[in-house]
């Protein structure tokens, strides 16, 4: 796959806390590719969904918390589908309700709105 590259730059910047540039980064590979990659290749398009939303829950610690908080739920629930229909539905889903749980924890905390988290829980049950 000719992203490749650019998804591993990606990847490897949001794990050394470079979470801008992740972002940029993944963000366009999805600009350029991200039809490709869900009907190609689903489960990348979703670990790419995946690691921008721990970038985008890292960010909030520093700069626009609801904003990048929203943005993290955002791409969790992208991703959750995904991952719900691979064959590491088990452990890949039970990580990603995970960061989702955690970023929704982290939006009511830091901006005092429980209403649309409790919706999107709701619809998990």
């Amino acid at each position: 796959m000719e992203n490749n590259e650019e998804i591993q730059r990606g990847i490897s910047a949001v794990q050394n806390g470079m979470y801008q540039e992740g972002i940029e980064i993944l963000e366009g590979v999805l600009a350029k590719s991200s039809e490709f990659l869900i009907k190609n290749h689903p489960e990348i398009w979703a670990y790419i969904q995946v690691n921008l939303g721990v970038a985008f829950d890292f960010l909030s610690e520093t700069e626009d918390k609801k904003i990048n908080l929203e943005k993290a739920i955002k791409v969790y629930e992208l991703a959750l589908p995904i991952f719900e229909k691979g064959k590491r539905r088990a452990s890949a889903g039970a990580h990603l309700s995970f960061f989702f749980a955690a970023a929704s924890a982290h939006f009511i905390c830091f901006c005092g709105s429980t209403a649309s988290v409790a919706r999107r829980l709701s619809r998990r049950s």
